[in-house]
């Protein structure tokens, strides 16, 4: 339960240094930002897949997973509600940091593997 408020509070405030630092952020460091980001999260991934006893499962999970989100539409739902945000805070990049960090941090695996690991 900790671990979810921490998790949101941190979501919420990068968020928010975000909008407030990004646009000062020529393109090129945007850029690179978000390369590195997804770079951090491939080898958290890859880590935590090479600890595992029985790759058959991770295989299973990311290919069944991304089946089950494009049926959903998840990243469709997202943008739509990020965009009802956007038309509320039209000044303000919002919605592209909401579906941007919602998909990095509360969708994404890595949300979905932490807490099975602190059960276990």
């Amino acid at each position: 339960m900790i671990g979810t408020i921490i998790n949101s509070i941190t979501i919420i405030l990068a968020s928010l240094i975000g909008m407030v630092v990004g646009d000062r952020l020529n393109d090129k460091i945007r850029l690179a930002l978000m390369q590195a980001l997804g770079l951090v999260v491939a080898v958290i991934g890859i880590d935590m897949a090479l600890k595992t006893q029985n790759i058959l499962i991770v295989i299973a999970s990311i290919l069944v997973g991304t089946a089950i989100g494009e049926i959903l539409g998840i990243e469709d739902w997202l943008n739509r509600v990020g965009n009802r945000f956007e038309q509320k805070f039209s000044k303000s990049k919002f919605a592209e940091g909401f579906v941007t960090s919602t998909l990095l941090f509360c969708v994404g695996s890595m949300a979905i593997v932490g807490p099975i690991l602190r059960r276990v």
